[in-house]
């Protein structure tokens, strides 16, 4: 059976494979953005007017329409645009990211296990076997990725069919993974019943709202109203929702589950996570475009803040869409300093599960630098690729 765990890397596979990185640059002059959708064609445009009087202070921007995330890491490696803004799945080295004013820079969520404390003392992250588990959505970083790249990469789940999904069924019990039957996470028709059996859509667990189990909300809900035994989600969601929506105490209903065996109380998610979710980043060539491109955009992002008659960088509203070249959330950009490599950048833990979910021998795994060096098939050339991370904060929480 085909390993499923490539998607992760799907799109870093696809510029590895070039033969040859062409050496074009940004003129001195401009940048040209890479969009992946019509809409953010549009915001991009309304940047590109907007900055095109103030040339003495801002380089000129061109629109570029890459129609999706692939395409537009294809054209920046040919040289054909110059940056695009991409999630943590995409990036290898970073100089800027989205901040989301979430307790420390740079920082979506940090992923955690959450039990209600009567589950009974010998229920910890080694020992999860046949326990019924409440995940936001299929995909989810916070609430699959995370935890189930963990259990696979510390061999306490076991690889069934190089599929992450299967796999996870064949551990747990039930689970509720919304989404995990859907024709895009279960192409082959291979996903076991099982991880919608605690879904109040068990049939088809749709990963949209329909499903009241969907989304951080929802997989809280699978625990405390459901059958649920554990759920992975935000460090935030139960101080969110305890009190709101039922008569629990965070501090004396909840526990954390830790990764060294231990159970701890909610508050001490900084050492009890299971990772720490970094927020997007923005990608381009190596040269000198790099360090021009990065104090660009952290110039506008300040003249955009401190002007907001501008341009509003991050809204999206008024271009009928969400999060169009940078997350609605974002609070500011930042710069990644040290970080400036994969493994940095992810962290230890969040770097390890994804690589985990990679580790079938059907699948690649991922360079250890954000700068990478291969020999394509049939050139004998190597190429050599290179990213600035834009950190935004920002908190992507699904509801």
């Amino acid at each position: 059976m085909k390993c499923r765990g490539y998607f992760l890397f799907t799109s870093l596979v696809t510029v590895l494979s070039f033969g040859h990185i062409l050496s074009l640059l940004a003129t001195p002059a401009g940048f040209r953005w890479c969009c992946i959708s019509e809409a953010e064609v549009s915001k991009c445009l309304h940047l590109a007017n907007v900055t095109s009087h103030q040339i003495a202070r801002f380089a000129r921007v061109t629109c570029i329409h890459g129609s999706n995330v692939t395409n537009c890491i294809n054209m920046v490696g040919s040289g054909n645009a110059d940056f695009i803004t991409l999630g943590q799945k995409n990036i290898y080295q970073a100089v800027v990211a989205e901040d989301y004013g979430k307790h420390e820079e740079g920082l979506e969520s940090y992923s955690v296990a959450l039990i209600q404390s009567n589950l009974s003392d010998g229920a910890t992250m080694n020992s999860l076997k046949d326990r019924k588990s409440c995940h936001p959505a299929a995909g989810d970083a916070v609430g699959w990725t995370a935890p189930v790249g963990l259990l696979i990469g510390r061999g306490v789940i076991q690889w069934d069919g190089c599929n992450p999904y299967q796999s996870s069924g064949e551990y747990f019990d039930q689970s509720c993974v919304p989404g995990a039957l859907s024709t895009e996470y279960n192409p082959q028709n291979s996903n076991p019943m099982s991880l919608c059996a605690i879904c109040t859509n068990q049939k088809t667990c749709p990963r949209n709202v329909s499903e009241r189990y969907f989304g951080y909300h929802g997989a809280y809900r699978c625990l405390t109203e459901g059958p649920g035994d554990v759920a992975f989600v935000s460090h935030l969601t139960v101080f969110e929702l305890t009190g709101v929506e039922n008569g629990l105490n965070p501090g004396r209903d909840f526990k954390l589950l830790c990764l060294d065996g231990t159970r701890t109380d909610v508050g001490a998610f900084q050492q009890c996570n299971l990772a720490r979710i970094p927020s997007r980043v923005v990608m381009t060539r190596p040269g000198s475009m790099v360090k021009s491109l990065k104090q660009w955009l952290l110039r506008l992002d300040e003249y955009c803040r401190t002007n907001p008659h501008f341009f509003q960088m991050f809204n999206s509203s008024t271009y009928g869409g969400k999060d169009l070249l940078f997350a609605d959330s974002t609070v500011k950009l930042i710069d990644v300093k040290e970080k400036n490599t994969t493994q940095a950048w992810l962290g230890e833990k969040y770097y390890f599960a994804l690589q985990s979910l990679s580790s079938c021998p059907e699948v690649l795994a991922v360079s250890r630098s954000l700068t990478v060096r291969l020999k394509p098939r049939g050139t004998g050339k190597f190429i050599s690729i290179e990213f600035i991370t834009v950190v935004l904060t920002l908190y992507c929480c699904l509801t």
